[in-house]
């Protein structure tokens, strides 16, 4: 049985779902070709942050929403893209205060996109408060395209950076350290935080070339097969 982060494989472990033979694998790993290194954005005096979610509260909307209004009041330069569909259940809680923000300037609200690798090149950095994943295909392809990460300390998601390094962690389910981890972001110079994506590049490199994750289930194939 393959899992995508360690967390989730003890777990399974501990609670008796799984008893035979299990192994790590760097998610589904990211297409390093697809996915280029981009020149990090000119400073212009504006900062973009992107997040790429669908608007449930699990994946840490309400907080987003949070942070991005008081930021934006003490940081009038920023920029919070949000891109990504409305699920039913959660549409009448979220659509008004999503409408609010947009209207007061605070919001850029792209709905659903397939076209995600242009709003990652335009981007200072990309934020992710998601409560759980499994490892998050977000935060690679923000890291291979040489953006700094703003992620949950959460397994899925610390796994994709370095904290510090090449992204800056908080404490999942509060707005409040998001928006510190905001305002942490928002203190380093331009050239630190070109530098942070950079780190971010090397690492996805090192530990989640897609080809790293079809290596992993090829030997075990060959091994399975004794071919």
């Amino acid at each position: 049985v393959f899992f995508q982060n360690k967390g989730n494989r003890d777990f399974m472990v501990k609670k008796g779902c799984v008893t035979g033979k299990t192994r790590v694998i760097p998610g589904s790993g990211v297409n390093l070709e697809e996915h280029r290194a981009e020149n990090y954005p000119e400073d212009t005096g504006a900062v973009i942050f992107v997040s790429i979610v669908r608007l449930l509260r699990d994946k840490g909307i309400g907080e987003l929403l949070e942070a991005a209004e008081r930021v934006h009041r003490s940081h009038p330069e920023t920029v919070f893209r949000l891109l990504g569909a409305y699920e039913e259940e959660s549409r009448d809680k979220y659509e008004p205060l999503v409408n609010r923000l947009t209207e007061e300037g605070v919001l850029e609200y792209y709905g659903y996109r397939d076209d995600v690798p242009a709003f990652l090149k335009e981007c200072q950095a990309v934020v992710h408060p998601s409560y759980h994943e499994g490892m998050s295909n977000v935060l690679l392809e923000a890291a291979a395209t040489a953006r700094p990460v703003l992620a949950s300390a959460v397994e899925g998601c610390l796994d994709t950076f370095r904290d510090g390094i090449s992204g800056i962690s908080f404490a999942p389910g509060s707005g409040g350290e998001l928006a510190a981890a905001l305002e942490r972001f928002l203190a380093l110079s331009w050239e630190e935080r070109k530098e942070m994506g950079l780190r971010g590049r090397e690492y996805v490199e090192e530990h989640f070339d897609r080809r790293l994750v079809t290596a992993a289930y090829m030997e075990e194939l060959r091994q399975a097969t004794g071919r």
